[in-house]
């Protein structure tokens, strides 16, 4: 008897794209660890940021080598 496994669906409301891209945080560079079309997960940040605090940034999205 063959067993059929069902993965449940995503919470996520926009699938997250692996891809690092640059954004600026006052002033400092970051690489993203992964972003979607509803945000981004920034690694080693650094300062304080409250949960659903919104802040002012610039992004940069790397196509072929273009910007």
């Amino acid at each position: 008897m063959a067993i059929v496994d069902h993965e449940p669906a995503s919470r996520r409301k926009f699938y997250r794209i692996t891809q690092p891209i640059d954004v600026r945080i006052n002033g400092k560079e970051y690489k993203t660890a992964d972003w979607s079309v509803g945000g981004f997960r920034v690694v080693d940040v650094e300062g304080v940021f409250e949960k659903e605090q919104i802040i002012d940034f610039d992004l940069s999205i790397s196509f072929q080598g273009l910007m």
